[in-house]
């Protein structure tokens, strides 16, 4: 009956205004048509983003580096751990563990936070300004924040300061790092999270907690992280079925109970 009921004016097909480009069934094509139009566009800006973006470190490794050899905080893949002052809160004994390791063999404290914002400026021209004075670092707003732990993103950043943690600003060239063209066209009207996540997860294969100043965050394991040199096509097929499965299970609930719904409201 509800059925029936919806598509009662398209087997009628009356005409509007008398005019007989204006019938149910002319207007309900081109609205199909429309909306096929807008599928297959947004299917192909998220061919061009994946294949932009996904997998590749991007400009985030040098930047990141160049903001942390200002600070002293960036180690090369030889040092003797026992020479540093170990990170707060670590265990001395798991000297190790007091470090992150980036893809470059480089080594970093683990309880450094990153302060990271997307401009037009390069990391190099930003730091110059900082140093004659130009700039005060002091500031620096960031678009997003990230820690290897997730505790110390949940303190405020004075209270961060406070008791030693280093916040390292970092800055991304927005041209440099996420291109001129299409994509980044796209990024300026979706936003930068996805593509730093994904530089953030690859730079420094670790676990990590990211907020955006909009209120937004993630959090993901070092399970989550790819491996290097990516997925094989394979062991990326399975997880992706089980996504796409489990939109097809969430739709057809959603379906079913507004059905079931209707069809008592309508009794």
């Amino acid at each position: 009956r509800v059925y029936e009921r919806s598509l009662e004016g398209l087997r009628h097909n009356s005409p509007y205004f008398n005019s007989d480009y204006l019938r149910p069934k002319t207007i309900c094509c081109i609205l199909q048509t429309v909306i096929l139009g807008l599928a297959l566009f947004f299917l192909f800006l998220v061919i061009i983003l994946h294949c932009t973006y996904s997998n590749k470190v991007g400009c985030f490794l040098s930047s990141f580096e160049i903001a942390a050899n200002s600070l002293d905080i960036l180690y090369p893949p030889n040092l003797d751990p026992n020479t540093t002052s170990p990170p707060k809160f670590v265990n001395v004994n798991k000297t190790e563990e007091r470090f992150i390791t980036l893809i470059s063999g480089n080594r970093i404290p683990n309880d450094v936070f990153l302060s990271i914002r997307v401009a037009d400026i390069s990391p190099e021209e930003y730091d110059l300004k900082v140093k004659s004075g130009e700039v005060n670092g002091s500031d620096f707003e960031p678009d997003f924040t990230f820690a290897f732990d997730a505790a110390i993103l949940l303190l405020k950043n004075d209270t961060r300061l406070e008791h030693g943690f280093t916040a390292v600003n970092t800055t991304l060239e927005r041209a440099e790092c996420f291109g001129r063209g299409l994509g980044g066209f796209v990024l300026k009207m979706t936003g930068y999270d996805v593509p730093i996540i994904n530089q953030l997860m690859l730079t420094f294969r670790s676990q990590g907690l990211l907020f955006s100043k909009s209120g937004e965050e993630w959090w993901w394991n070092t399970g989550q992280v790819p491996p290097e040199g990516g997925y094989k096509f394979f062991d990326s097929l399975l997880p992706k079925t089980i996504a796409l499965a489990k939109s097809f299970v969430a739709f057809m609930i959603t379906s079913t109970t507004t059905a079931l719904i209707v069809r008592i409201l309508l009794r």
